[in-house]
């Protein structure tokens, strides 16, 4: 943090890991993913994913919350930007599935062009198969900075150029990579 000018947040406690604490199995994982692109593609759309993706919807997890959206007839504008921001978590997905190597710095929102692509081409089995999870210790490192970044910006001194959109959504995605709540609980 202090290398992006931010104050220390060594006050803050540290990430303890559960010693029986693991990741979410690759295929869950992937579901995940597929599930966050496909309705972030439709909050962006206004409420429809298009054609492109309909493989990807087969092989998603959806949640209640996600399924509610996608079978509303007129979803509000509200709704739509709130699954369109989803594409962060998955941008996060990506990354601990090994399929990016850095996360940028949550200043600016991603680009999800190159991503929708790679998840509407891909197989589903072969996207698990090549998906090269990272281990337990880096996601919760990178958990750890996220909950830093988010207590930073619920401070006084909070940085304009980081977007909490993107902090939240990637935290969301990491706590419940390494976690067992439901997507819903964890993203709430």
């Amino acid at each position: 943090m202090a290398e992006h000018g931010l104050h220390d947040a060594s006050g803050l406690p540290g990430v303890v890991a559960d010693p029986a604490a693991r990741l979410r199995p690759k295929a869950e994982a992937v579901r995940r993913l597929y599930a966050l692109m496909y309705v972030a593609r439709a909050g962006a759309k206004g409420g429809k994913a298009g054609w492109r993706l309909g493989r990807v919807k087969r092989d998603a997890a959806f949640t209640r919350a996600e399924t509610a959206f996608l079978t509303a007839a007129h979803p509000s504008q509200e709704d739509c930007r709130a699954m369109a921001l989803r594409v962060e978590a998955a941008l996060a997905l990506f990354w601990a599935l090994g399929w990016i190597a850095t996360m940028r710095w949550p200043q600016n929102r991603v680009d999800p062009g190159n991503f929708y692509d790679l998840v509407a081409k891909a197989d589903f089995l072969k996207f698990v198969d090549r998906s090269n999870p990272r281990a337990l210790a880096e996601v919760l490192d990178e958990g750890d900075l996220l909950l830093r970044l988010k207590a930073h910006l619920a401070s006084d001194a909070a940085d304009a150029s980081l977007d909490e959109a993107v902090v939240r959504q990637r935290l969301a995605a990491l706590t419940w990579l390494a976690g067992e709540g439901d997507w819903d609980d964890i993203a709430a």
